[in-house]
């Protein structure tokens, strides 16, 4: 059985830390984007909180198949709340989603499942987002 090295926390973040925090605030406070396309994961809502101490109001897009329960949604529509974001829910079908396939197969040139999964929605929510 392989053993798993020990997780230590430390009690002072790296010194990187800081200029990483700094960076990511001074982007979000430079874009012009008046929407994000949020997921309820770590990132987007990291972008998001910065977004509502920057007093942004965004536009917030979020893709959920139909008829298929997403551990996320509860997530998104928690940060969109928190956030005072206008929140759009897209519910594409299963069988939406695999038509989309044959132009973005066409535009990222791969035939690669893990990058067509996770590409389709994006192309989906971006898609939304400039409607």
């Amino acid at each position: 059985m392989r053993s798993w090295p020990q997780l230590t926390r430390t009690s002072t973040p790296s010194p990187s830390a800081p200029r990483l925090r700094t960076r990511v605030e001074d982007a979000v406070e430079r874009s012009p984007a008046d929407g994000i396309l949020l997921s309820g994961g770590l990132d987007t809502s990291i972008l998001s909180a910065i977004s509502r101490k920057r007093a942004r109001r965004l536009r917030a897009v979020s893709v959920a198949v139909a008829d298929v329960v997403s551990p996320d949604e509860p997530f998104v529509k928690m940060v969109a709340e928190s956030c005072g974001f206008e929140l759009h829910v897209l519910r594409p079908t299963l069988a939406g989603l695999v038509a989309m396939m044959p132009p973005l197969i066409r535009v990222l040139r791969t035939f690669d499942p893990m990058e067509l999964r996770n590409s389709v929605v994006t192309w989906l929510g971006l898609t939304a987002a400039r409607e």
